[in-house]
């Protein structure tokens, strides 16, 4: 419902008020009196002739429906405007537009500048479906998103644009508490106060990622599988290094969740970043292997489990100009910090690309050896445990 007011003032020659005089509203081009309000709101109607009279101003006032009123008029409808006052004035104006004609603005108008008017009911139509991925707007289709074109331009759907513009890079939260992961998300994990649980989507799609980066491990934290596997296990993942992160790619239902990428914040010096950050449901930590403090407790750390590890090797490069020329031959020293008095070493001529014999091998003590050679020479020198 609306109605459109309309005032005039009725000034003689002289530009002085008219007072008193009769005022009356017609259909245009006839004699048939118009419906008006006397009010904005109020429900009064007058509906014969003359409808209004001027005040000591010359002022009079009146509204006109529209087609939403009881008595309105449409858009296309015009009025004459009658006045008369006898002895003084008379006169009018006809075909008067009072009611605005709202047009559908112009969808194809590139121009930037001018004001335009949106009916209603366009107005509705881009409300409903501006967050619509695929829905037909004024001739322009959605996007494809297979296509792999760079060079044309394509408009797209806000529901798309949103979607593309939160998955361009992993959006980081910080948590406190257990919570359920969503795509593209990275969690900064504080689990100061609390054990926490990162429960992985439930229904993850190939290629979805989801991060993970602890702050604080005094407690427990677990990354719950929820359903799917993890590196092809049922096992679900603890994470138990402070400053470390890894990310997480759904990669389908045979192999289920892989680690892409893994860093620690741990310095390599301390041995618990030999230990693994994540581990199986049955996972305990083998306290009799000492805590790795310098250069050399962490070889000898790396000693202490070879059992879990493997044999601990170094591979060193000799060039021949370093060598050292004494009576007549030459030696090289060589550093390994492996810890044991004879180590196991193997010499490649890297020239070659032969296992060479012709260098002896002296044991200066457990962390040196020593090479004499009767020619400088280019080696790749392998030593184990």
């Amino acid at each position: 419902m609306s109605r459109i007011k309309y005032w005039a003032y009725l000034l003689n020659e002289e530009g002085q008020p008219i007072q008193g005089a009769n005022v009356s509203i017609y259909e245009a081009g006839t004699e048939n009196a118009v419906s008006i309000y006397i009010d904005e709101s109020l429900p009064d109607i007058i509906d014969t002739s003359p409808q209004l009279t001027t005040n000591e101003d010359g002022y009079f006032e009146f509204w006109i429906g529209d087609t939403d009123e009881t008595y309105g008029y449409s858009s296309t409808q015009k009025f004459k405007i009658n006045w008369n006052k006898q002895g003084i004035t008379h006169g009018y104006n006809d075909y008067i537009s009072i009611i605005p004609s709202y047009l559908p603005v112009d969808i194809t108008d590139t121009d930037t500048i001018k004001d335009k008017t949106v009916s209603n009911n366009l107005a509705r139509l881009w409300e409903n479906h501006r967050n619509d991925a695929s829905y037909y707007v004024h001739g322009i289709n959605a996007v494809d998103k297979e296509d792999d074109s760079i060079t044309k331009n394509k408009l797209i759907s806000n529901a798309i644009a949103k979607e593309w513009e939160e998955t361009k890079w992993l959006k980081w939260i910080y948590v406190t508490d257990s919570i359920a992961a969503e795509p593209n998300r990275g969690y900064l994990i504080d689990a100061g106060e609390n054990n926490v649980t990162i429960h992985l989507p439930e229904q993850p799609t190939v290629g979805m990622p989801v991060a993970m980066a602890t702050i604080n491990v005094n407690n427990t934290i677990m990354v719950n599988r929820n359903g799917k596997l993890i590196f092809g296990d049922t096992n679900n993942l603890y994470l138990d290094l402070d400053t470390s992160g890894l990310t997480m790619v759904y990669t389908g239902e045979s192999y289920g969740w892989m680690i892409v990428s893994e860093i620690s914040g741990i310095s390599p010096l301390d041995g618990d970043a030999i230990e693994i950050s994540y581990v199986p449901d049955s996972y305990t930590r083998d306290a009799t292997i000492i805590e790795a403090e310098n250069e050399l407790s962490l070889s000898a750390h790396l000693k202490g489990i070879n059992d879990k590890l493997g044999s601990y090797s170094s591979t060193f490069n000799v060039y021949n100009d370093g060598w050292t020329e004494e009576l007549g031959e030459f030696y090289v020293d060589i550093e390994h910090n492996i810890n044991i008095d004879f180590p196991s070493v193997n010499i490649w001529d890297t020239d070659t690309r032969k296992i060479i014999f012709l260098v002896e091998i002296e044991s200066i003590d457990a962390n040196n050896i020593r090479l004499h050679s009767t020619t400088e020479l280019n080696l790749s020198v392998i030593i184990r445990a």
